[in-house]
């Protein structure tokens, strides 16, 4: 999964590839996980290598002058000052755990998701009433799609 940010908001997205006979289980997991994550602090092997992946991979902003302009462009997106990487790796250095998990029970919201499943509705959609009618999913709202992207019945 990986976060998706606009100035408007963000989103989380996770997916999966799954076996048919796995998908209802594969749901379950996914939001099982979502839920974990609001309650357990990330532990301290989990947010070096996070912390160390962001700070190493800043040089590669400025490698190229594509990257350079993608680099640029972002910050105007999103109505920073061109200076903003300037304390990056201060910024990184001082995330700590609880931190973490603060972000996390402010920002993931699994009773708000919003569950697409693509497949073979014969083979799925046992699963998929299950979850809808005694697991996370009940009183969901649900709609089916065409292979064509049109509301079905």
């Amino acid at each position: 999964g990986n976060f998706g940010y606009s100035r408007d908001g963000s989103v989380l997205a996770i997916q999966a590839s799954v076996r048919a006979d796995a998908t209802g289980k594969s749901v379950l997991e996914i939001l099982r996980e979502m839920a974990e994550i609001r309650q357990r602090e990330v532990t301290a092997d989990e947010l070096a290598r996070e912390k160390d992946g962001a700070i190493l991979s800043l040089p590669a902003r400025w490698a190229t002058g594509r990257s350079i302009g993608g680099t640029f462009q972002s910050l105007h997106y999103y109505g920073l000052p061109f200076s903003d990487f300037d304390g990056f790796v201060s910024r990184v250095q001082r995330v700590d755990v609880a931190a973490v998990l603060a972000a996390a029970t402010a920002h993931v919201h699994p009773d708000r998701a919003l569950v697409l499943v693509v497949g073979d509705l014969a083979r799925l959609k046992p699963q998929l009433d299950a979850l809808l009618a005694d697991g996370p999913l009940k009183g969901a709202t649900t709609a089916r799609l065409t292979a064509d992207g049109v509301l079905g019945p």
